[in-house]
């Protein structure tokens, strides 16, 4: 036999040990079927997630509320101090996850606060009154903040 012969046989014989050794080695793979979901299911499942989406922003909003009331009630700080919580706040506003009922009312009171990082500290008041308007319009209007 020349010698190309030879190389293509052991070739092949290579790759019949390959085969051989993958087959024998190989494990079983089941992918478990997706039940489908019914209807009702589906349907009570997005209620339940509107539900905790509800609750989650419920407590966020009330926790913030909290937190302005008692920075308000707190005159031993000084207006950088101060500006430095609120803007705190803001960050609290910006990562809540917001139900679409209180959309307005949320990007409203995140507007004014975004407001103090673009104001010098002497002239935030103008800013801090309209933070304390809108959060006493939607204590008001939201019985559950002032609970």
């Amino acid at each position: 036999m020349n010698k190309k012969v030879k190389i293509i046989v052991i070739l092949v014989l290579i790759f019949l040990a390959l085969i051989a050794y993958l087959t024998l080695t190989l494990k079983e793979v089941t992918v478990k079927p997706k039940v489908p979901q019914s209807h009702e299911d589906y349907a009570r499942q997005v209620e339940a997630n509107k539900q905790k989406v509800m609750n989650e922003y419920k407590l966020g909003l009330k926790n913030v509320f909290l937190e302005y009331n008692s920075l308000n009630n707190n005159s031993g700080l000084s207006g950088e101090e101060k500006n430095t919580k609120l803007l705190g706040l803001r960050d609290e506003l910006k990562v809540m996850t917001v139900p679409a009922e209180y959309k307005d009312m949320h990007m409203n009171l995140f507007l004014a606060y975004s407001k103090l990082g673009n104001t010098e500290i002497q002239t935030a008041t103008s800013t801090i009154e309209e933070i304390s308007n809108l959060m006493s319009e939607a204590s008001t209007t939201n019985s559950w903040l002032s609970q």
